[in-house]
């Protein structure tokens, strides 16, 4: 079953798979999640949010990464590319997906969207390529 239809899953991490599907047509293969980060004494302490970054998406052949954001629709990222809207900047393509991404920090809050997008992404890049990570 596809997780935007598990009623007992928390409505956040459903809403993202739900405009993955309502945008591509099909079901994600898989949900990621990274808190919001707070960097203290210079980056020196990390504190996680309450808040952070969601992906869903699943594995593209061509090697390209596409972006698309519930935040900002119109605004798509097909990487790698020069031309990347500013909600995306910092993310590296390493490896062929497909990526619905929702960012719910608050704005002015301190914490790093960039930090718990990059992250979110990533974890999805290395699940996606079946590649085992060091906490697996």
């Amino acid at each position: 079953m596809d997780i935007a239809d598990r009623p007992e899953i928390a409505p956040e991490l459903r809403l993202v798979p739900h405009a993955f599907r309502r945008t591509f047509g099909r079901p994600a293969s898989g949900v990621w999640y990274a808190p919001g980060v707070l960097n203290l004494l210079g980056g020196a302490v990390k504190v996680h949010a309450k808040w952070g970054a969601i992906v869903a998406g699943d594995k593209r052949d061509d090697g390209k990464l596409e972006l698309v954001s519930v935040n900002r629709p119109t605004e798509r990222a097909l990487l790698p590319s020069d031309d990347v809207p500013a909600w995306a900047a910092g993310i590296e393509a390493t490896g062929g997906a497909t990526l619905m991404c929702s960012v719910d920090l608050p704005q002015g809050s301190g914490l790093s969207a960039a930090e718990a997008l990059q992250t979110a992404v990533g974890l999805a890049l290395r699940d996606l390529a079946g590649v085992s990570g060091v906490n697996d």
